[in-house]
């Protein structure tokens, strides 16, 4: 019994994701196809990388560099918010908790408005350089750097009977959470 729910676990979670990667599968393919102009041919071809990289290789580079170092800053302040978040209790990490996932409730159009706003004029002027676009990216990325303090804290409070009952009584784990409610 025990093996069966697993492999319908393991199947359903993996439909699951091949379903969600079917549009990147798609934009995959058709990168390689070759286009005149609003018409799409099914021959297969390297051009379009190679005129890619002959035309775009600048903005490609900035692209990757940018990216890089906003994965760096976020790490670099994600990282020591989530181990706070984890290991303390307070008015200050609460504030700090919403402090941290607010991106997550501002749209991205809204947060680059508000960049572009505050830092237009006055004594640091960002607008028109890299690094607000650098800045922008640290901001969006923040909250998936602190997901790590989530995740723990899910783990501290999940029921500490619900897993060694499953294993007990042979039963896969989504069984012995619904059976034990």
């Amino acid at each position: 019994m025990r093996r069966h729910c697993e492999i319908a676990a393991t199947t359903c979670a993996w439909s699951i994701v091949l379903l969600a990667l079917v549009p990147f599968i798609a934009i995959v393919a058709l990168s390689f196809m070759q286009f005149r102009g609003p018409v799409l041919h099914a021959a297969f071809s390297m051009r379009n990388y190679v005129d890619l990289f002959a035309t775009a290789g600048g903005p490609l580079a900035n692209t990757l560099l940018f990216a890089t170092l906003a994965a760096c800053g976020a790490a670099l302040i994600g990282v020591p918010v989530g181990w706070v978040l984890a290991r303390t209790r307070s008015p200050w990490t609460s504030l700090l908790d919403v402090t941290a996932t607010l991106p997550f409730a501002v749209p991205g159009t809204v947060l680059a408005i508000g960049l572009v706003i505050a830092f237009n004029s006055g004594g640091l002027v960002l607008t028109g350089g890299w690094l607000i676009m650098v800045l922008a990216y640290t901001v969006r990325k923040l909250p998936s750097r602190c997901a790590r303090r989530a995740r723990s804290f899910t783990r501290s409070t999940r029921h500490s009977k619900r897993r060694p009952s499953a294993w007990v009584f042979r039963r896969c784990a989504p069984y012995s959470f619904w059976s034990s409610r």
